[in-house]
This record gives structure tokens, sequence and C-alpha cells, in this order.
């Protein structure tokens, strides 16, 4: 049969009494995702206007 009864709940799970602010998640990732948006456009321009760095070799 197995033991996949192990992976059921012994209880019930309680309602907290404090909801989650959804809100505040959904502004978090939003500011999160802009942040990682502006890196990578840095990281990809530095890349790309490097003004006199290392030449790559042939």
């Amino acid at each position: 049969i197995g033991q996949w009864y192990l992976l059921l709940p012994l209880s019930t799970p309680r309602l907290s009494p404090h909801p989650p602010d959804y809100d505040a998640v959904r502004n978090g990732g939003l500011i999160f995702a802009g942040l990682a948006f502006i890196v990578g456009l840095i990281i990809i321009l530095s890349k790309k206007f490097r003004c006199g760095g290392r030449k790559k070799r042939r």
C-alpha cells in the first residue's frame, strides 16, 4: 500500500488571526522585478558599450 498516509496532515489547518497582506506582497514583488530589470539592463549595456576596455582575441 505504501506510506502515502504520512503526507496527509494530522490536523486541520488553523486560520491565522492576521490575514496576509496581499497588497504589500504585490508591491514588494513589483519593486523587486523593477530593480532586477534595471540591474539587467545595466549589465547588458555595460558589456555592449565598453569604451577602451579589454578587447577579445581571436
